[in-house]
């Protein structure tokens, strides 16, 4: 009985680390209102960037800068509905 107990348990951890690792990655949209040249849409690109290396690809963010989602206090309505992730 308990080499099945451990059998089963080996086998569920097997599934897990094989479904995580081809899991499809967490997309997040990052908003911004400045032009794509200004220094805060290259820290919001900083910002992407770096969450994408350190997750090791798991979480990808990103960012559209300009207003291309829309004005602020749009982009403010979307991020109450969940349909846009984070802002600045």
């Amino acid at each position: 009985m308990r080499k099945i107990v451990v059998l089963l348990i080996a086998l569920f951890v097997l599934i897990a680390s094989v479904s995580l690792a081809t899991a499809a990655p967490l997309v997040f949209k990052f908003a911004g209102q400045s032009p794509p040249e200004h220094m805060t849409t290259k820290h919001m690109e900083m910002i992407a960037q770096e969450i994408n290396e350190r997750t090791e690809g798991r979480v990808e963010v990103r960012v559209y800068p300009a207003s291309q989602l829309g004005n602020y206090s749009l982009i403010f309505e979307e991020m109450m509905r969940g349909t846009i992730d984070m802002e600045l």
